[in-house]
């Protein structure tokens, strides 16, 4: 039923059991309703596109600017209060960086049930190239190191370890541009920490500080990539078992073998990540002076033409609200084309056209 008093509204579930029955009152805020429905209302929901335990993600448009989103889905009512905190704690760390290589946090609102978090649209990712048999030549190595490596060495600079490097969230979206996504066990360094001891991560990619659970630092991202690395070049990490226990011994103890050719300078540029001492390791400040990747030229990353248009229409809803709103909204002249606009309605554009489109 509707309560007038608190503005909200109530459900009340009743559960027969031998003693009796027992009521469980659900109180739902009838302005978090109404916000999220503004806020949905903004998007056309196209395609589910993943599902996993946490929730479900979905492809979306945003209307009136046409980018296509993802939108992360997280069921707050089929959580633990640890897996919310984790959410939230992505979404902290997500606030603070803006990098062309870590996915970008667009818009963040909640429903009744869900915390949703608007992000970039990704093509896939590395887990992708490793499912399929595949493996990459040191040239593109190279783009995939350095883009990392910058990634990476921001966020060491923020004071934030990712401790999840893995290919699974290592995205490739538009022109070949890697994105690092899902800081989920991301944790953010205070001034006066040096180390951490918790343990999180994905077994395979795990530093040997951090299967020994002995504290760590920030270069437990450094052997994670250089894992990846290695992977995406020879097809298998550098050990591999069934046996979670036997791994952590190979981990710790084994030398990396390498089971195929490989340049001097790839391979001392792996080593220099994938040292079992820590502070043998190079960070990647220092790795981005390394000679493999040192003169790889980032791609670059543009979304002004978007955020113009979201500025525009964002501005144009706030006048058309306030008592002043007199004259017809326009927006300023674009001094390039309407890429997007030209995609959404291609009968109405020429062949040449159409080409920039798709190449921007």
């Amino acid at each position: 039923f509707h309560d007038l008093k608190n503005f909200g509204f109530c459900v009340f579930i009743t559960f027969e059991s031998p003693t009796g029955k027992l009521f469980l009152k659900l109180n739902i805020q009838k302005n978090l309703f109404f916000k999220s429905k503004i806020f949905m209302n903004n998007y056309h929901i196209l395609d589910q596109i993943g599902e996993g335990s946490f929730g479900r993600v979905y492809k979306a448009r945003r209307k009136f600017t046409g980018r296509i989103v993802a939108i992360k889905m997280i069921n707050k009512l089929g959580q633990s209060k640890e897996d919310i905190n984790s959410f939230r704690s992505e979404i902290d760390i997500l606030k603070k960086v803006d990098h062309p290589n870590i996915m970008r946090h667009i818009e963040i609102f909640e429903t009744n049930t869900d915390i949703c978090l608007v992000s970039e649209l990704a093509r896939g990712d590395l887990f992708q190239i490793i499912d399929d048999n595949q493996t990459l030549p040191e040239e593109i190595l190279k783009s995939v190191a350095a883009q990392l490596i910058s990634a990476l060495t921001d966020l060491h600079k923020r004071r934030i370890i990712h401790r999840d490097m893995k290919p699974q969230n290592v995205l490739i979206c538009a022109n070949g541009a890697l994105k690092v996504c899902d800081f989920g066990f991301a944790r953010a360094l205070s001034n006066n920490t040096l180390v951490l001891t918790s343990i999180k991560g994905t077994p395979l990619y795990m530093a040997p500080e951090l299967v020994q659970e002995q504290p760590y630092d920030e270069k437990v991202d450094v052997w994670s990539l250089g894992v990846i690395l290695y992977e995406l070049y020879y097809g298998k990490t550098p050990f591999f078992t069934n046996s979670i226990y036997k791994l952590i011994q190979m981990i710790v103890n084994e030398k990396i073998t390498w089971p195929g050719k490989i340049s001097d300078e790839f391979k001392d540029f792996l080593l220099q990540m994938l040292q079992k001492n820590p502070q043998r390791r190079s960070s990647c400040a220092e790795l981005l002076t390394h000679p493999f990747i040192s003169k790889v030229p980032l791609p670059p990353h543009d979304d002004s033409n978007y955020r113009m248009k979201k500025d525009q229409f964002d501005e144009a809803i706030k006048e058309s609200f306030s008592d002043s709103a007199t004259l017809p909204f326009k927006p300023p002249e674009q001094s390039s084309p309407d890429y997007q606009g030209i995609l959404l309605n291609p009968s109405s554009h020429t062949a040449e056209e159409l080409l920039l489109a798709v190449k921007y």
